[in-house]
């Protein structure tokens, strides 16, 4: 029987400083929305395998560190500290009666706000749709990291049918690519991915493999969620080498949200992990610890020679969604074009020539 609470892995942790890293700003930018059209600043994080709210840090077990739920309750303090009109409410979900009782004094403890802080006992898939069923939502954040594969797409689906939701999964490829070879996890693989193409996906080189799995999972997250923008980071796991044991999807439908989730996860991409951000795979290499290897110029001036015209804030979308881009390299990227005279940058009044951005205009020289 697992021990609980149990010691924290190194790429546990590093989920965990992008959920801390992403959660604040999101939360701050809606709240600041709300306030400016004059709506009830109110925002829902749920937490779809909570867990016991605490690890181990280490084998001594001395010391303990603070796992998602805490760590958002934190954060959600802070925030209302600074504006007592703010409401965050935080609903966390776990079938396991112990880590729940683990979990429960340390968020009353710090509950000081009095916030609706629910902890809820049950399967994921069964307690989403009892919140899903009440009345209207606000903005929403769902992580959903659990043990294994046994997420429905059907329930993020239906998560995401409130417009202003996100949802940041955790997508366990190495144990997927396991469970391919066994017939009896057809069922199970089919609710996961929404159909059983990947059954048609045969390759026995374990790399290829786990790319192809990806690439279908991502694609049919669009198609049968109707999602925006589908983001997956792959967390390249110490001693694993060339086969990452997991991803990292974020599920939005606003460019804002997209934009923040990789600039964000672009601070990481320094670290021993080697977190690396993919696109939509358009040109097979799309990682940022690559960046300088591709060919990004020539991607840029593609794009520019395809709409023949075409503003700073379509073509940053675009690279966003595509590219291992971000603003910085972006716009870096379009002066040097600029310099080479491949294109011309007709820039709004007061604009400095040294930069670019907004609804300035870019097109062939």
């Amino acid at each position: 029987m697992r021990q609980i609470p149990w010691v924290i892995q190194e790429q546990t942790q590093l989920k965990l400083d992008i959920l801390k890293k992403y959660v604040a700003p999101w939360a701050t930018i809606l709240f600041q929305q709300a306030k400016k059209i004059k709506c009830t600043q109110k925002l829902l994080y749920i937490d779809g395998f909570s867990g016991p709210g605490i690890y181990y840090k280490d084998e001594s077990k001395s010391e303990t560190v603070d796992g998602s739920p805490i760590i958002v309750a934190k954060i959600a303090n802070k925030l209302i500290h600074e504006d007592r009109e703010r409401i965050f409410n935080i609903i966390c979900i776990d079938k396991d009666t112990k880590c729940l009782e683990l979990l429960k004094p340390q968020l009353n403890n710090i509950n000081i706000y009095k916030q609706f802080w629910d902890i809820r006992e049950n399967l994921f898939e069964n307690e989403i749709y009892e919140i899903l069923n009440e009345k209207k939502l606000p903005p929403t954040f769902c992580f959903i990291d659990p043990f294994g594969y046994s997420i429905d797409i059907s329930v993020i689906r239906d998560i995401l049918t409130n417009p202003i939701s996100e949802v940041f999964v955790n997508f366990m490829i190495y144990d997927v690519v396991r469970a391919t070879g066994n017939t009896s996890m057809i069922d199970t693989l089919t609710k996961l991915f929404g159909d059983n193409n990947f059954t048609d996906i045969t390759d026995t080189i374990p790399e290829n493999k786990q790319e192809k799995l990806l690439s279908l999972y991502c694609e049919n997250l669009k198609k049968y969620t109707d999602v925006k923008y589908v983001l997956p980071f792959r967390v390249n796991t110490p001693r694993m080498y060339s086969r990452p044991r997991f991803y990292l999807i974020h599920l939005s439908n606003h460019f804002i949200a997209l934009k923040l989730m990789k600039d964000r996860m672009h601070n990481f991409c320094t670290t021993n992990f080697k977190l690396e951000a993919l696109g939509k795979k358009e040109n097979n290499i799309c990682l940022f610890d690559l960046f300088e290897e591709i060919n990004f110029k020539d991607l840029l001036l593609d794009k520019i020679k395809l709409t023949k015209n075409i503003t700073y804030n379509e073509i940053e979308e675009w690279a966003y969604e595509n590219t291992c881009g971000v603003s910085k390299t972006i716009k870096q990227k379009l002066i040097e074009l600029e310099k080479d005279n491949k294109i011309k940058i007709d820039r709004l009044p007061r604009q400095r020539k040294s930069t670019v951005s907004g609804n300035a205009r870019i097109s062939l020289k």
